[in-house]
């Protein structure tokens, strides 16, 4: 039902609206009632309507938004972000779809169609995008830089999601992303060779899902490795193993286990 009307979202609309407001409308026309509550009818329901065919599409992308952060399958969310993409009609709600579809490429190891992706995202252009979706394109841009070793682009975009970080309001909204900012300061410490700020960093992450607790522990273990402590390592790369599912940091640890 909710992937049907999500997209037949302007069928849903007509049958959800027209019916109603033409039944309305033939009451106060027979008893020649003003006709403001008729239009205050008509706009009650388009907002209505918007807001159901909205809600089933938000509910088919938190169902694979979950798959991704608490069972590391990132599928579903490419699946999803592609079909949404196909159907959805409002220019900045493509945005974020295609962060969300960018994310889900990164995660099976597509980095640099992650990057061309992003890159062509002008994320300013439409004055309706929220400051969160803007905060977490910039932190999926900064991971995209950092996978491919760009080190002062991805420093660049820490600090602009950084500061948009910071003027969020919302509680909820910077405690989902905090983990995620943290990490990429930490992969960006660890890049420069800064290994003790890196760890630094990593041991005051609370992880918010499993998807974190794994990329944290593949962190955890490249520094180790630097360090030649290879017995942590190994305790890092397994549980990584263990629980990464089909998240490309996989098969960066078994690439990493068979090294050393």
């Amino acid at each position: 039902m909710y992937r049907w009307c999500a997209k037949n979202s302007r069928l849903v609309m007509f049958l959800w609206i027209i019916p109603a407001t033409l039944i309305f409308s033939m009451i106060f026309i027979y008893y020649e009632l003003p006709i403001l509550p008729v239009v205050l009818f008509y706009l009650i329901m388009c907002f209505t309507g918007w807001m159901f065919v909205s809600s089933c599409a938000r509910q088919l992308l938190i169902k694979a938004l979950n798959a991704l952060n608490d069972e590391c399958d990132p599928y579903p969310l490419l699946k999803e972000a592609e079909n949404h993409m196909s159907y959805a009609y409002s220019q900045s709600n493509k945005q974020v779809l295609l962060i969300d579809y960018c994310c889900a490429l990164s995660e099976i190891g597509e980095y640099k169609e992650n990057l061309e992706k992003l890159e062509s995202i002008i994320i300013d252009k439409y004055t309706s995008t929220l400051p969160i979706t803007k905060a977490i394109y910039y932190n999926n841009l900064a991971a995209a830089y950092l996978n491919l070793n760009v080190l002062e682009k991805a420093e660049l975009c820490i600090n602009k999601a950084k500061q948009l970080y910071d003027e969020l309001k919302n509680v909820k909204q910077k405690n989902m992303l905090s983990s995620s900012i943290q990490s990429n300061i930490a992969n960006l410490a660890y890049h420069r060779q800064d290994y003790n700020k890196s760890i630094e960093i990593l041991d005051n992450i609370q992880t918010k899902n499993l998807r974190d607790s794994v990329y944290i522990a593949l962190s955890y273990a490249e520094i180790y490795i630097v360090q030649d402590k290879i017995e942590e390592a190994k305790l890092k790369l397994q549980f990584v193993i263990e629980n990464g599912n089909k998240l490309i940091a996989v098969q960066r640890a078994k690439d990493l286990l068979a090294k050393i």
